[in-house]
């Protein structure tokens, strides 16, 4: 049975997704690993083949820029579970406990916990 944070976090993933749902019906898949090194990824999501963002446990984040994966700085040490990218600047991830967070200007913050 889906816990009530999993399934609250999958409702917030799905209402972003709808949102932004003419940006993403335009890109198609970018990227197939779930793995990297000794991550594991549990979500990700790309604008482009030069644009691929993965999330996973202890707030780990990912980007892929078309050749090569670069860990970006979390504010959280939750995991995330899954992550919508729109753009270039802008992407959403959402976590355990009902973490948040925003990236915006090539910057992860915090929002309101969920």
């Amino acid at each position: 049975m889906m816990s009530r944070h999993r399934m609250l976090t999958r409702v917030v993933a799905a209402l972003l997704l709808a949102a932004a749902a003419p940006v993403f019906a335009q890109a198609p898949p970018v990227c197939s690993t779930d793995v990297l090194g000794n991550e594991d990824f549990l979500g990700i999501s790309g604008s482009s083949d030069s644009n691929v963002i993965g999330v996973g446990k202890k707030g780990v984040i990912y980007r892929y820029d078309g050749s090569s994966w670069t860990a970006m700085t979390s504010p959280t040490t939750e995991d995330l579970f899954d992550v919508e990218v729109v753009d270039s600047n802008t992407a959403f991830t959402v976590g355990k406990d009902g973490a948040a967070l925003q990236l915006s200007g090539g910057a992860w913050s915090s929002m309101s916990r969920l």
